[in-house]
């Protein structure tokens, strides 16, 4: 919720509403009892949303951890000297290029906590559709259709070909199977396991 959806700030509208009143008659913790910092972190959130459409639906459809190492890429950088790719992103950005758009350093570290808040928010609702759904811990996808979804985001994340000119859909297909058969690796799911595998390719290059 953006602060301008608790009321309106300007005191000579006629249907001026203070948003802190408002916050606390919806039970929000009263805002007056909050930091500076803490309510920037909020408008943050709201601006990830709402701007750059970072819906929960969209947050959901990330790899588990990825919002988590964008603001861990967010946070480093802003005190220490980071490895940057060709691209411009720091080693470890999970995304495209163009969504990498560091500032300031406090500016950095709102932007760190808004989506540490994300990865946090989707933990909670995967949980809560697990409960829903009373899903066990097994992982019911059968191998042709975990092998699927791990060359797709394999390929997503490596692209078509490797820098030697082979097929990375190739290899996905036959290092899929080695993932599966470990429970743990399998409950993780395809995605986290071709990200994980993808991690390997940039530490060793």
């Amino acid at each position: 919720m953006s602060l301008e959806a608790w009321g309106d700030e300007n005191p000579d509208d006629a249907h001026y509403d203070s948003w802190s009143d408002a916050a606390s008659e919806a039970g929000w913790i009263d805002p007056d009892d909050l930091s500076q910092a803490s309510l920037d972190i909020i408008q943050e959130r709201d601006r990830q949303q709402h701007e750059e459409g970072w819906t929960p639906e969209h947050d959901d459809s990330h790899a588990p951890g990825s919002m988590s190492r964008a603001a861990a890429c967010y946070a480093f950088a802003t005190f220490h000297d980071a490895h940057y790719r060709d691209d411009g992103t720091p080693v470890g950005w999970p995304w495209e290029a163009t969504w990498w758009k560091p500032k300031d350093a406090r500016s950095n570290l709102i932007r760190a906590a808004a989506l540490i808040t994300a990865e946090i928010e989707r933990i909670d609702r995967a949980a809560a559709c697990q409960k829903t759904t009373q899903a066990t811990t097994e992982f019911d996808l059968a191998l042709d259709e975990f092998t699927e979804e791990f060359v797709k985001e394999l390929v997503r994340l490596g692209g078509e070909t490797f820098a030697d000119g082979s097929s990375v859909e190739d290899y996905a297909r036959e290092i899929a199977p080695s993932y599966y058969a470990e429970k743990f690796q399998r409950e993780d799911g395809p995605e986290a396991c071709a990200e994980a595998d993808f991690d390997c390719w940039e530490r060793v290059g």
